[in-house]
């Protein structure tokens, strides 16, 4: 018994569908890598001498914080861009090396 033609270019579609949807999906990948690797490096760090509360950012902290090379980083800087939780936390995190004397670093956004 014969299969129907109809079925059988039916098949056909799908596996050529199925195909191109794995293609597809590989090109996808390919382009979200090469995104990845384009994308600036959107981290930065900055140090604070508790003593003489002297602070220095890396180059990537003025390109973050949308401020010009030329002007001296300080705190009243960075906690403006600051989400009012990341402040807290940056000021727990200051006060705790404050009395502490020790290095202590985290993450904020």
């Amino acid at each position: 018994m014969s299969a129907n033609p109809e079925i059988k270019e039916l098949k056909g579609q799908i596996e050529s569908l199925k195909n191109s949807l794995i293609e597809a999906k590989e090109e996808n990948h390919k382009l979200s890598e090469e995104l990845d690797k384009s994308k600036p490096s959107w981290s930065g760090t900055w140090e604070m001498d508790l003593l003489t509360k002297q602070v220095s950012w890396s180059n990537e902290m003025y390109l973050i914080l949308g401020l010009d090379s030329s002007i001296d980083p300080d705190m009243a800087h960075l906690k403006n861009k600051l989400e009012l939780a990341c402040q807290d936390k940056l000021n727990g995190a200051l006060n705790k090396t404050f009395h502490t004397k020790k290095d202590y670093s985290f993450e904020h956004l």
